[in-house]
């Protein structure tokens, strides 16, 4: 599927989709069971916030993790699917501040996050019924299943609406866009859920003392990977520079093989008799214009020095400036 007219389709998306998110933000504060909300609920709201500053881009994928899905995910397993989406919409348009200018954006990307945890809170109420008990109890068989669902549901509704974003404003076909810039990302929402079911069960045990203990775990597990990802970004750095280097050195010894062919062919087809010779006198190579030119094969001019084709009154002048060249390659060295 390609998205064609994309710049008048990529404006008519922006502006829907706010609409959409604040009707659903809106709906879910009017059925909102305020009773059940607490300081906890503050808390984890600001943490929520406070995380959002903290996303580790995916190597090699244009995609980021962050950590506010697992606080999604445990708002809603805690305290029901309307205080989640009001905490993605507010947690959305939160982090959007600071790397979005334009207000549409912001409010687009606000949007996405409400009506993506709208569905999945109406998936999981469809098919497990009251979300909050699902930490509770001692079935954990189905708490799993419920949290797969959680995870796939906003993984596929969150990365199919911002992928229809990239096709429009691309041009591109949608299943391209969707698979390059957010297939991989579904392992973030599957480990974010895990992580939630985990921080709900202990949060039911022991009281709301494991969000406490948890939030610098997870800060520590982020900084923990945030190095390993700049080590990794050195390692492909120097990786980077050094096939630069090689591709360089291999176009030096291109080009000097290049040259030594031009001479080669210059000096084999020279019209005039060209000939290399050591310091002892001994030829090296000869061309065809110099052996037609004194009478000799190339294989009976390299058995021999130039000493024996050398009119006897010229060599001593020729062994004279042999002597003087020694010298100062001597004194060169």
């Amino acid at each position: 599927m390609r998205f064609e007219d994309g710049q008048r389709s990529t404006e008519l998306y922006l502006r829907l989709m706010p609409i959409v998110g604040t009707a659903v933000f809106l709906f879910s504060a009017y059925r909102l069971p305020v009773a059940r909300l607490d300081l906890r609920f503050l808390l984890l709201l600001l943490i929520t916030i406070a995380c959002s500053r903290a996303t580790i881009e995916i190597p090699r994928f244009k995609s980021h993790f962050s950590f506010t899905d697992t606080f999604i995910f445990l708002t809603m397993l805690l305290f029901g699917g309307e205080a989640a989406i009001l905490l993605a919409g507010t947690e959305g348009f939160c982090s959007s501040l600071r790397f979005c200018k334009r207000k549409l954006s912001v409010l687009f990307n606000a949007a996405l996050m409400t009506v993506s945890t709208f569905i999945t809170m109406w998936a999981l109420r469809y098919s497990f019924g009251d979300i909050e008990i699902l930490t509770r109890g001692d079935n954990y068989a189905t708490l799993i299943l419920a949290l797969c669902l959680m995870a796939l549901v906003q993984y596929a509704t969150n990365s199919s609406l911002a992928a229809i974003y990239g096709a429009f404003k691309s041009g591109q076909n949608y299943w391209q866009t969707w698979s390059r810039s957010y297939l991989w990302t579904s392992i973030t929402y599957f480990a974010g859920a895990l992580a939630a079911g985990v921080i709900a069960v202990l949060t039911n045990r022991v009281g709301f003392h494991a969000i406490i203990i948890a939030a610098p775990i997870i800060a520590i597990v982020y900084y923990t990977y945030r190095m390993y990802l700049k080590n990794i970004e050195i390692s492909l750095a120097q990786a980077e520079q050094a096939r630069c280097h090689a591709a360089a050195l291999q176009e030096q010894a291109g080009a000097l093989q290049e040259s030594e062919e031009r001479f080669r062919s210059a000096f084999d087809y020279a019209s005039t008799g060209m000939a290399l010779v050591s310091l002892e006198g001994r030829w090296f190579k000869v061309n065809h214009s110099l052996c037609e030119s004194i009478g000799y094969s190339e294989q009976e001019l390299l058995a021999m020095s130039f000493q024996a084709i050398t009119h006897p009154d010229d060599v001593d002048a020729a062994l004279n400036f042999v002597r003087t060249h020694q010298r100062e390659v001597g004194h060169a060295v």
